[in-house]
């Protein structure tokens, strides 16, 4: 009997096999599910040139962050539900993130049905942008926006973000500029687009952000200790006195391009009598910003990286002619950026 019991089990697991692997011979795609991310053509002009570029290049742009609708079945009170697929800069596949930007869409298109910017757009990401770009860094998409600003510290807007990558899609802001800028202005801002890419990449990697390890060691104090990340000027918001000066620029002689946007210090405080209150709504107080901090390493990387893309060297050793450890920091960006891109091809 016991003989037979494990004849038959293995004569059932056989069978089974068998069925699983003529099942899975049998398995293919149904694409069934809408693919958001294509694009189709177009006879508007902005929309055929988005078009073309997607046809050349994979990587498909919007000005809209609702990027398609289709209808699925009924709800029970009889009415058509639909849904509306929209770009979420928050989602990872982990988690999310904790809504670290905040960019306003485009107010031509929007307010007024006027393309004639979008096509600047498109013509400067096929022209400055993904001819340059490493074909392995191309993003998921690009989401052309008016502005980009940080949501928790910098809610007025005194620094502007020019890009900010996401998973779904990297935004490039000021759309509305393109099509006025100038030449060296578009380079530019397509190195701080290429610059957010690449940084994204560098920063998961040890062994590229290693690779930086010299640059990165140019910013150090008078006590050998690197500056990234230490603190400037005020941070009591509490007290309110009639009037407080930004602290002067010394990130500029430490060798930064810029302070680090995202830990500005505010002097947030509404006077009553002797009494002084603190308040988080900038809409209806008197706000003043005292202090902030030095970059990260990776906002440090993502000003200079751009700056070489731009590939201007006159233009900038004359704009930073007065700042020694700046130009050493550049012309380390310049032997280093080409031995990472070597290794991303």
């Amino acid at each position: 009997m016991k003989k037979e019991l494990i004849i038959g089990m293995c004569f059932w697991g056989l069978a089974f096999f068998m069925a699983c692997s003529n099942d899975d011979e049998d398995l293919t795609p149904s694409y069934a599910d809408q693919n958001w991310y294509k694009l189709e053509d177009s006879d508007e002009p902005a929309d055929h040139a988005f078009y073309e570029l997607f046809r050349t290049y994979g990587v498909p742009v919007f000005y809209n962050d609702t990027i398609g609708q289709e209808e699925r079945g009924f709800s029970k009170e009889g009415e058509k539900v639909i849904h509306y697929e929209v770009i979420d800069i928050d989602y990872w596949i982990t988690n999310r993130t904790m809504n670290s930007v905040i960019y306003v869409l485009n107010k031509n298109y929007f307010e007024n049905n006027n393309k004639s910017h979008l096509l600047d757009a498109a013509q400067f990401l096929g022209e400055y942008v993904l001819p340059k770009l490493k074909k392995s860094k191309y993003p998921m998409s690009f989401l052309l926006v008016d502005s980009i600003v940080n949501n928790r510290t910098d809610p007025r807007g005194l620094h502007v973000f020019n890009s900010y990558y996401a998973m779904t899609a990297t935004l490039i802001g000021g759309v509305h500029r393109i099509g006025k800028m100038t030449e060296s202005e578009k380079k530019l801002l397509a190195g701080y687009v290429m610059a957010e890419l690449y940084v994204y990449d560098i920063k998961k990697n040890d062994a590229y952000m290693n690779l930086f390890t010299e640059f990165f060691d140019c910013s150090a104090g008078t006590d050998g200790k690197l500056l990234y990340g230490s603190q400037k000027g005020r941070n009591n918001n509490t007290t309110w006195q009639t009037s407080y000066l930004l602290p002067s620029k010394d990130w500029l002689t430490s060798g930064f391009l810029r302070y680090n946007p995202t830990q500005l210090i505010y002097l947030l405080a509404q006077r009553e009598g002797n009494k002084v209150e603190t308040n988080y709504d900038l809409s209806t107080m008197d706000t003043k910003l005292v202090g902030y901090t030095f970059p990260i390493r990776e906002q440090d990387l993502y000003e200079y990286i751009a700056r070489v893309l731009v590939g201007d060297d006159v233009a900038f050793e004359n704009e930073y002619a007065a700042y020694p450890k700046i130009l050493e920091k550049y012309k380390l960006m310049k032997r280093l950026l080409p031995l990472y891109l070597e290794q991303v091809d």
